[in-house]
């Protein structure tokens, strides 16, 4: 009677102690990569309003800026900011203890932190989405945003990065990737949205869809763990900041034959260089548009057009 009473209280425990141990690391950490200017703030901001998420904004680029473009982004983050990879890492599995963690971050500068690191690429917790988007858009869009050219400008707009941490990616991480068109996330925002849950095994939420606009005063540390200062954040974020809605962006002007006439940018010598900066990117997008067992939803007419 003793032995089996005393069978019973080790049965429980160990019973106790396998449940305890499986719940840890069951939150998700959902892994966003994308190019600039693809409208990954608002997809971030979707995901922020569900209200079920910490959300964390682009952790990797004051470790790249601080190496690769000291000098342009002097002043642009908090004394607070990231300084190393490791201290990346360290924050997102401290915020994931207690909580999902939605990781919002840019190709080339999560590339060689991401790819030197096999571990980070394998770990069963975290779940990769790649956010594409047309070349032409982005190449435009961020030339407005910057009104120069910097050396590895090609590299920033950023899609052969985000192609090869894909290719990298897909080929270790158990859950699998998903790629995602940022014309899908406004065209049909519930059908991605759904498909997004249904991937992840999240419920799928209304409150997705609309968000409260945040004012002049937003800094982002509380609310997106964001590490820039007040005037870069409202500078690269502005309008997402602004927003309350996902919304259809600015499109920019083709040709006859419908091939980008990059007219929006007025000096030459730039506009010609962010020509050749859209033609090596646009190799990389074809190749996006072509991955389709990786598509979260499969391509429609409006990200086929856009090539």
């Amino acid at each position: 009677m003793f032995l089996r009473f005393l069978f019973l209280i080790i049965f429980f425990m160990l019973a106790s102690f396998s449940l305890s141990w499986g719940s840890e690391g069951e939150q998700k950490i959902v892994y966003l990569i994308s190019g600039p200017r693809a409208l990954s703030t608002v997809f971030l901001r979707m995901i922020e309003s569900r209200g079920d998420f910490i959300v964390y904004n682009e952790p990797t680029i004051p470790v790249y800026d601080r190496v690769y473009y000291s000098d342009i982004t002097e002043g642009w983050f908090r004394d607070d900011a990231n300084t190393t990879f490791e201290e990346v890492k360290r924050k997102i599995f401290e915020l994931n203890k207690n909580s999902d963690v939605f990781v919002k971050d840019m190709s080339f500068s999560s590339h060689e932190y991401i790819l030197n690191d096999q571990d980070f690429m394998k770990n069963p917790s975290i779940h990769y989405l790649f956010l594409v988007r047309n070349p032409h858009h982005t190449s435009i869009s961020f030339y407005k945003k910057v009104r120069d050219i910097f050396p590895g400008m090609s590299d920033l707009i950023g899609l052969k990065k985000l192609y090869e941490e894909y290719e990298a990616i897909r080929k270790m991480n158990p859950n699998g990737v998903k790629i995602i068109f940022s014309e899908q996330l406004y065209n049909t925002p519930r059908l991605t949205m759904s498909a997004l849950c249904n991937h992840l095994s999240i419920p799928f939420s209304e409150r997705a869809f609309a968000w409260k606009k945040y004012d002049q005063k937003f800094q982002g540390h509380n609310e997106w763990n964001e590490q820039k200062t007040g005037s870069h954040i409202h500078h690269w974020h502005g309008r997402a900041i602004q927003s309350e809605q996902m919304e259809k962006p600015s499109s920019y002007e083709t040709d006859n034959m419908g091939n980008p006439s990059f007219k929006e940018i007025e000096d030459d010598a730039h506009r010609v260089e962010m020509m050749s900066v859209y033609r090596e990117n646009l190799i990389y997008y074809k190749k996006f548009i072509n991955a389709n067992k990786d598509h979260l939803i499969p391509v429609n007419g409006s990200v086929k057009e856009a090539i």
